[in-house]
């Protein structure tokens, strides 16, 4: 089975979230795909979508706006044995999420339990 967190969103706190996530997870493969100009991101998407191919296990870190990670999911959705998880930035703000002791704590109350 393949795990991948689509983790997306833009917020304060989104660096101490994405530290606490690869710490909770060591064994998670990290793509982050942020910043990139026109040119470089249908590249840099096609290569993490390649990439999360052959990862058992991924976080896909993005800020969620961009048409190629719709692209994205649905290919790797087709591949056979694979379970995306959505984490949504947007759905953390109601969330304590000024200690790292906090967020692991929502972490671990949203992340399926297989993962």
């Amino acid at each position: 089975m393949r795990h991948i967190i689509n983790f997306i969103g833009i917020s304060p706190y989104k660096e101490t979230v994405l530290l606490a996530l690869t710490q909770l997870l060591p064994h998670f493969v990290l793509f982050r795909l942020e910043n990139l100009s026109p040119e470089q991101e249908a590249d840099e998407w096609r290569k993490t979508w390649i990439a999360s191919l052959e990862a058992d296990a991924c976080i896909l870190y993005s800020d969620g706006n961009s048409e190629h990670l719709s692209l994205l999911l649905d290919r790797l959705w087709r591949a056979p044995g694979t379970n995306i998880f959505t984490l949504d930035m947007a759905e953390l703000e109601e969330d304590d999420l000024t200690s790292s002791f906090s967020i692991n704590k929502v972490l671990k109350e949203l992340l399926p339990a297989d993962f």
